[in-house]
């Protein structure tokens, strides 16, 4: 028992000194090559299930472009997500950072190392949801050294070319893909579909975003995409220190070059002018052919400091990582994280359910009324147009099992369905998306894995909701978040509608577009998950206003019978039989209206016809503390898995294609409603065998023992007036006939 002990204590001592975004205030330090390449391996070994690792030259089968110390320069680079779940949603969107592509800049590498460790150990020991929230949602790709023999040697570029002039764009055919570190991004922007990326550098500050390139000269360089860029980069500079970094096109607060990253990226896919393949020595021409789908990425460039190499002392450390503008434990390393988070979090909109839930073996949830509340938050956007919620029907096919996945199908009929009830917040989008508390945190716990630094609120409620029938049925909660990302912009260089993913995909429904097995789906309206709802008949229901009245029943007889034991005086049997009727008449009148009534329902002045064409429009308040819970708190925590991290290609599906079709928009009427007037308690024996929730049995409970107290004190106030009576009675006998012996 000591010896088990003693390995229990060892490895929980030994996992709390390995956590660096606890409590311990870890002070970040610049990483040196071997460090990084060390640090991405242990965490593809402690978390398999969160973390895999490869190199482009045994990925990609690239050259190496040097030697680092004794072995071959490498180019490591990291998925961290989800891995349980990430082969069955090829659609799961992207996200990419890069940290070195000058190798002499330094805080890039650190800053994506530093990210990825604080996504991980969050996930596996820590409590904040959002971070949680991230892994399971996105995929997030990091290559921290893409200049790798740079990095080691810390120089610029490598072997003198300089990586961030050796993009096709604007170069000609033998002056691009000459680096090693190029073509390594190159065959990573080929895998995938980013849709959101930064490439950090270092010699000045700024947060800068396209266009970048001399074709579009300053006053000149807004490009399609400039209400999301701007918009974007506006939440960036706020996000990571109010002050620290100013924002605005590459053009104007940096420098145009020909052959960079930033503009590459963004526009290889679509302006063919000047996105001319290479033909450099050892790599192929069709490398650099680009297909519709491969390069629409908002990339964005981040200059962190005016030194290509800050001091140690101003990297910051792992406190308050999460607190912007300027905590006094801030510095270069959690500056960056928070922008790595902001793309995370913003690369597509999200709406989460915020109550606790219980579901049976088929998905549904466990109720016992035909009113509930529901609330939830809005996420992956910045300016909120409009949320709401759809009820609908579940279908045959829906009956045994609640759907896990939002179908085509499914969808179409949430938006369009002529059986959908929307309840929309009218214009009223005061508290925002969860951004409006990420920029308002201020000195909390040092923790970043606490739930305290997690950002989500029931933002949005709609307390009380009456069903219109009993049955099952499915329920969302949508919205519709920013509007301007898909609009033309006026100074637009071309004058063509937005072209990133990113904007594209944010608000045009069936927008489709696929690369190597990933997806990139398109929405007006993005939904939650689906609340699967079993909702009673009101005619199974017990009403608590049967038990008052049965009970007030078996009082009036108690007090009858105890009145009619009186009866050798005509005086005696009046006044008890007076007194009986009273007290009825008073425990009948202090029942509240509700409580006497049938539960028979009434209608408002606005009958429900669920079949009509048009969908309902009912006013959804933001949040407001609730009033009653209607289900008991269940959390559940993520699991673990013990498969092992490979190196091999990971398993791409093929894309199902998806038909595309305009979807009307949702008419707003006057809300159908039905209001039931009974305090509901109790089942019947059919809704027992389905397990009555444990917070409504317990009020019941209570409710019962509340009416039975009130009952007895009741019953003994009868009793004790019987007795006066017949006190009374008794005493003005014996005043009548003092002789007789009674």
């Amino acid at each position: 028992m000591r010896l088990y002990l003693t390995i229990v204590f060892s490895v929980l001592i030994n996992n709390a000194k390995c956590l660096r975004f606890d409590n311990t205030n870890t002070q970040f330090t610049t990483l040196p090559y071997a460090a990084i390449k060390g640090r991405l391996l242990q965490m593809a070994k402690s978390y398999p299930d969160l973390v895999k690792v490869w190199n482009a030259q045994d990925y990609y089968n690239l050259s190496s472009p040097g030697t680092c110390g004794e072995e071959r320069c490498e180019q490591w680079f990291a998925q961290i997500t989800n891995h349980r779940t990430i082969e069955a949603h090829p659609e799961r969107p992207e996200v990419f950072f890069s940290g070195s592509v000058h190798g002499n800049e330094r805080v890039g590498p650190t800053t994506t190392v530093e990210f990825a460790e604080l996504l991980v150990e969050n996930y596996k020991h820590g409590s904040n949801e959002w971070l949680q929230w991230l892994v399971d949602s996105r995929s997030i790709w990091i290559m921290p050294n893409a200049n790798a023999h740079g990095y080691y040697s810390n120089v610029r570029t490598e072997h003198g070319i300089d990586p961030n002039r050796d993009f096709p764009y604007g170069r000609s055919a033998r002056q691009c893909m000459q680096t090693v570190c190029a073509r390594a991004l190159n065959e990573l922007y080929r895998d995938h579909m980013f849709q959101l990326a930064i490439t950090f550098h270092g010699g000045m500050k700024a947060i800068a975003y396209e266009w970048g390139s001399p074709n579009h000269p300053r006053g000149s360089d807004a490009s399609p995409d400039d209400n999301a860029m701007a918009s974007l980069g506006s939440l960036m500079k706020k996000f990571s220190s109010e002050t620290y970094y100013p924002e605005g096109k590459l053009n104007s607060i940096v420098y145009p070059v020909w052959g960079g990253m930033e503009d590459w990226a963004y526009a290889s896919s679509w302006d063919t002018k000047f996105a001319t393949p290479c033909e450099a020595d050892g790599y192929p021409r069709s490398k650099t052919v680009y297909d519709d789908s491969m390069l629409r990425t908002y990339n964005i460039l981040v200059e962190t400091a005016n030194m290509k190499a800050p001091y140690d002392s101003t990297m910051g450390s792992s406190s308050f990582v999460l607190q912007n503008a300027g905590a006094s434990s801030d510095g270069h390393v959690p500056r960056n994280i928070r922008l790595c988070l902001a793309l995370a979090d913003l690369v597509q909109p999200y709406v989460r359910w915020m109550d606790k839930i219980s579901v049976d073996t088929t998905g549904y949830e466990l109720v016992n009324s035909t009113e509930l509340s529901f609330s939830w938050d809005i996420g992956g956007g910045l300016a909120l147009t409009e949320t709401k919620l759809f009820i609908l029907p579940a279908e045959e096919s829906e009956i045994e099992a609640c759907p896990t996945e939002i179908s085509y199908n499914l969808r179409n009929r949430v938006i369009n369905g002529s059986s959908t009830i929307s309840m929309s917040t009218n214009g009223q989008t005061t508290t925002g998306t969860i951004w409006n508390t990420v920029l308002t945190q201020r000195s909390k716990t040092p923790s970043a894995y606490s739930q305290e630094w997690s950002p989500f609120r029931p933002r949005f409620q709609r307390n009380g909701y009456q069903f219109p029938k009993g049955g099952k049925w499915l329920v969302f909660a949508g919205a519709r978040v920013d509007q301007s990302w898909g609009a033309e912009s006026p100074d637009a260089h071309p004058k063509i509608p937005p072209q990133a993913h990113v904007a594209r995909a944010r608000n045009t429904e069936g927008y489709y577009k696929t690369n190597n097995g990933k997806i990139v789906e398109g929405h007006s309206w993005w939904l939650s998950k689906v609340r699967c709802i079993e909702v009673p008949s009101p005619s199974t229901l017990v009403p608590l206003a049967t038990t008052l009245e049965s009970t007030t029943e078996e009082v009036s007889t108690i007090t009858t019978t105890a009145a009619s034991q009186l009866t050798d005086s005509d005086t005696i049997v009046p006044q008890a039989s007076t007194l009986a009727t009273s007290t009825e008449s008073e425990i009948s009148s202090s029942l509240s209206p509700t409580e006497t009534q049938s539960p028979t329902p009434t209608h408002s002045t606005t009958d429900l016809d669920i079949t009509n064409s048009r969908s309902s429009v009912l006013t959804t308040q933001p949040f407001s503390a609730p009033t009653s819970s209607n289900s008991p708190s269940t959390s559940s925590k993520h699991g673990s898995s013990t498969s092992p991290s490979t190196s091999s290609r990971p398993g791409t599906s093929s894309p199902t294609q998806k038909s595309t079709s305009k979807h009307d928009t949702t008419a707003k009427e006057k809300p159908p409603t039905i209001q039931f007037s009974t305090i509901q308690s109790g089942v019947s024996q059919g809704a027992m065998s389905k397990g009555i929730l444990i917070v409504v049995a317990i009020i019941s409970v209570v409710i019962l023992l509340v009416v039975g107290v009130i009952m007895i004190v009741r019953k003994r106030q009868v009793r004790y007036a019987v007795l006066e009576t017949e006190q009374v009675s008794m005493n003005t006998l014996y005043e009548t006939n003092p002789e007789v012996n009674y």
